[in-house]
Formats: structure tokens, C-alpha cells, sequence
């Protein structure tokens, strides 16, 4: 097999993230990186200078894009204070917190590296250049102000660069405290209102505009009705949908694949543990996917309708509806992290097996005689041998324990294969 060095470049990317993530920037050496990403040394000096040129890598296209939209933001507040439009010079810096905190979670990993792991590296001081970028704005923006006679003072660049700082380091206290994006915008609410209410003394003077509740009011980028926007981003769109049903199929046909097993009695009972043990894979290549409630949900009570059109009754969409939705939960508690709770989050959904099992206790009866029709007495015979209701716990139990083996071998296999090609 030929050397590919796209491939080898981004396993190095990818392993190096983790331990930088995992230990640090000046804990983790070239080494290590390179036995994770099974490179030798001097392979990896093909692609990169050095660790810090690796560090670069990972988090500079990001801060070039912070940037660049802080400046882009910038410009747009000096369009607007040329045209003495204070409310809206001041509602384009609120918008674009909104936008900062979107780009930030979006490359959630990347800034948690820049802010907590970037010690020993030529991003150290990342929140201090971006003050200082910040501080070099505002200063136009101030001054041209005061050019236009819409305040009488300018803030020393002291004090905006105290204010900024303490403004940057909020935003970020809510990454340091894995902060749903949820909660951090409505953090950002009350910011904005904080910083809003201080800013009015600069930039209006006394008896030029009377400041009203409702003056006040209109500054608030994020109030209820941005709130109730940003509910509806997290509300499920065909985008989702779509991927939704593209990975149900996935699972589906490993479920079919198992499924003809079941014409051999004694596979009856053990598909209730080989379901969520190799039912991990997919899921967990689904879960990389998922970063709204209900989508996992939803793929429960998908197959719990596909199995009821199976002829497998109502029962799979109850326990595909439940364990989904206490998936879901675990899932958004994480803030959809592929973490040790992503195997617990699919321990819980492989429980929707137990939907399949459930007729044959609660209507014993007319589900072996509807059997027998199919596949005769001697077939149902050995079948009802096989799920006494001794076996009713060991169901729930072992379905629990091959849900969590299955999330691991899907996280390994996930690791191993989608990863290092890049798919995810």
C-alpha cells in the first residue's frame, strides 16, 4: 500500500488534537503524536516544522476567521457612525457577539485549545490580541464620534482595553463552564445589558437624547423574540431530517443482516443482545452527526414503525419512542460530545430491542399460534423453550450491557476507520 500523504497529514491533525485537548499544548510531545498517528519522526517533519507549526495548523484558520469577522463587524459600526446612527452602531456590535458565539461553538474544540491549552505555543496570548485588535476599533470608532460631536469625551485606551478584556473573558467563562450554546446566548443577554447600560454615557451627551426603557429596550439583540430564534435554530430542519433517515437505513440493514439469523431458533433470544452490540457502529457514526434534540428520538420511533410494518406490533415504536428520547437526554446533557456519555446514550437506545420481546410475554398465545402459521409447530416449539420468562430480565439487562459494548466497538471502529479517512 502507497504512502498517501493527505491521509497521514490528517491523522496527524486529528491525533495531535486529542492529546493537546487531553494533557495540553506543553505536555504533549512530537512523539506521542506521531505513535498515535503511527508515523515515525521524521514523517512527521514532512508535514509539519515543528509542533508549534502543528498547533498553527489546528487553530489558525479559525482565529483568522474570528478576526476577520470582528473586522468586518467593525467596519460595519463605522459605516453606521458616519451616518451618526448610534442605536445602530451599537446593535451591529451586540449581532455580532451573536455571530462570535455561533463561530466559537462551532469550532468548539479549537477554542477550547486556544483559551485553556495553548500555553507554550505562538497563541498564548490569543485573548490579549484580540483585545488589543478590539481595543485599536473601538478607538476609531470613538473618534470619529467625537468627530462628529456625538460624544464629548473618548475613553483612554486603559480603560477599553480593562473593559474589553473583562467583556472577552466573560464570553469565554462560559466555554470554561461547557455552557450549553443555549445558555451562553442567554449569558450574552445579560452582558449585552450590562455593557449597554454603561456605553450610554459615552456615546450620547446628557441633553442630546432623552434615554428611555424602551431606548434601552431596543439595544438588545438577543432579547425575547432573538430568544425564541435561537429555539428555532435548534429545531429540527429537513438537513436533519434527512441525515436522520440516511443513518435509520444504516441501522436498518445491519438489523435485517441479524435479522436472518432468526430463522435459526436459538438465535431468537440472542438477537436481543447482537442487535445493540453491532447496532453501535452506526450509531455511533450517526451520533458524530447529531447536535439537536430529537434526532435520536426520532430514529427510535422510525424503527419502532419499521418493525410494527415488519409485523413485530405496537410495541417497538413505544420502546424506541422512550429509550430514544432518554438517549436524547443523555446526549444533550453532554452537549453532544463524543465522550464516554455517547456509549452511555447508546446503551439506553439499544433498550428498543426489548420492543420485539414484549409480545411474546404479554401475548404468548396468539403470537406463537400467528407463528406456527409461518414457520410450523416444531419452529415454535423450540422458540418458546428458548424465551421462558426467566429470561424477561436477563432481556433488559443484556440488552443495557451490549448497548454500552456496542457504543465502544462503534466509538473504536468510528476511530479507526471514518476518522482517519476523513468522513467525519
Amino acid at each position: 500500500m502507497g504512502y498517501d500523504y493527505e491521509q497521514t497529514h490528517q491523522s496527524i491533525l486529528i491525533n495531535a488534537k486529542k492529546l493537546f485537548l487531553l494533557k495540553g499544548y506543553e505536555r504533549t510531545n512530537i512523539r506521542e503524536i506521531c505513535t498515535q498517528s503511527g508515523v515515525t519522526n521524521g514523517a512527521f517533519y514532512k508535514h509539519f516544522e515543528s509542533k508549534d507549526d502543528l498547533f498553527a495548523s489546528i487553530v489558525g484558520p479559525c482565529v483568522s476567521q474570528l478576526k476577520q469577522m470582528y473586522l468586518d463587524a467593525s467596519e460595519k459600526s463605522i459605516e453606521c457612525m458616519e451616518d451618526e446612527k448610534i442605536i445602530e452602531t451599537m446593535k451591529v456590535g451586540n449581532e455580532a457577539l451573536t455571530q462570535f458565539i455561533y463561530y466559537i461553538y462551532q469550532n468548539i474544540d479549537e477554542f477550547n485549545l486556544l483559551v485553556f491549552k495553548s500555553q507554550g505555543t505562538s497563541y498564548a496570548n490569543f485573548i490579549e490580541e484580540l483585545v488589543n485588535l478590539s481595543v485599536l476599533e473601538s478607538k476609531r470608532l470613538f473618534e470619529l464620534a467625537k468627530k462628529r460631536g456625538l460624544i464629548d469625551k473618548v475613553v483612554s485606551e486603559r480603560s477599553l482595553h480593562m473593559i474589553t478584556h473583562s467583556y472577552f473573558t466573560a464570553v469565554f467563562e462560559c466555554i470554561k463552564h461547557e455552557y450549553s450554546i443555549e445558555e451562553t446566548l442567554v449569558e450574552a443577554n445579560t452582558l449585552i445589558d450590562f455593557f449597554n447600560a454603561g456605553w450610554m454615557k459615552y456615546y450620547l451627551r446628557n441633553n442630546n437624547i432623552f434615554i428611555s426603557k424602551r431606548l434601552l429596550s431596543n439595544l438588545m439583540v438577543i432579547k425575547k423574540e432573538d430568544l425564541m430564534n435561537t429555539a428555532q435554530s435548534t429545531k429540527l430542519k429537513g438537513k436533519d431530517l434527512i441525515t436522520v433517515g440516511i443513518y435509520t437505513v444504516f441501522y436498518l440493514m445491519i438489523m435485517l443482516a441479524l435479522g436472518f439469523l432468526g430463522f435459526i431458533p436459538i438465535f431468537i433470544p440472542l438477537l436481543a443482545f447482537l442487535t445493540p452490540l453491532f447496532g453501535g457502529i452506526p450509531f455511533m457514526l450517526f451520533y458524530s452527526k447529531v447536535k439537536k434534540f430529537g434526532m435520536i428520538t426520532l430514529m427510535g420511533i422510525i424503527i419502532g414503525l419499521l418493525m410494527f410494518l415488519f409485523g413485530m406490533t405496537f410495541w417497538p415504536i413505544i420502546t424506541g419512542s422512550i429509550f430514544g428520547l432518554f438517549a436524547d437526554l443523555i446526549a444533550k446533557a453532554s452537549n453532544y460530545k463524543k465522550d464516554k456519555k455517547a456509549i452511555w446514550c447508546h446503551g439506553i437506545f439499544g433498550m428498543w430491542i426489548i420492543g420485539n420481546f414484549v409480545t411474546f410475554y404479554v401475548n404468548r398465545a396468539a403470537t406463537f399460534q400467528s407463528l406456527s402459521m409461518d414457520y410450523g409447530a416444531e419452529y415454535v416449539s423450540k422458540v418458546s423453550n428458548l424465551l421462558p420468562y426467566g429470561l424477561i430480565p436477563v432481556i433488559i439487562v443484556g440488552s443495557f450491557i451490549c448497548g454500552i459494548l456496542g457504543g465502544i466497538l462503534g466509538k473504536a471502529v468510528f476511530k479507526k476507520h471514518f476518522e482517519h479517512a476523513g468522513i467525519v
